[in-house]
């Protein structure tokens, strides 16, 4: 089987392990860094945006609504690093972005930063097993913190 290690993408106090779901989450708290980092080594298949948009020609993903929480998906081939933004729930509505779509990374590389405070989510997706290493309200370290390991067969 092969594996790869999943680093907290970002600082942060774990609030959610659900491995039956394939979900880890991760509120950042203002005094934490807001670094981005690659979790995992690979590619970004794609970036997705839910109530936002691109701005300064995809540099920044920016939630206008001030209503609503918008969330950047940063896909890698075996999950999606979801970061929510938005003023209605947290201090900031903007996340600046430094890496293209297609472009490799290793793991720890930095992706980016959030403006300040914000929450993500790591979601694995169907067909591999997944074993987690954090439990909830443990603090987390950007590109330091091995949060889980996904194995897939051969």
């Amino acid at each position: 089987m092969l594996y790869n290690t999943i680093l907290a993408p970002i600082d942060g106090i774990v609030t959610t392990v659900d491995a039956a779901k394939g979900l880890i989450g991760v509120y950042v708290a203002p005094e934490d860094s807001h670094e981005i980092y690659s979790p995992i080594d690979g590619a970004i298949d794609r970036f997705e945006t839910y109530h936002g948009r691109w701005i300064r020609e995809m540099g920044s993903f920016r939630v206008h609504d001030q209503t609503r929480i918008g969330a950047l998906l940063i896909n890698f081939e075996p999950l999606t690093l979801s970061i929510e933004v938005g003023h209605g729930k947290y201090i900031t509505d903007t996340v600046k972005i430094d890496a293209k779509e297609g472009e490799y990374l290793n793991v720890g590389q930095r992706i980016g930063h959030i403006v300040i405070g914000s929450y993500y989510e790591l979601h694995f997706r169907g067909g591999q097993r997944v074993a987690i290493h954090i439990t909830n309200g443990q603090h987390v370290i950007g590109s330091q913190t091995v949060m889980a390991d996904i194995y897939r067969s051969l």
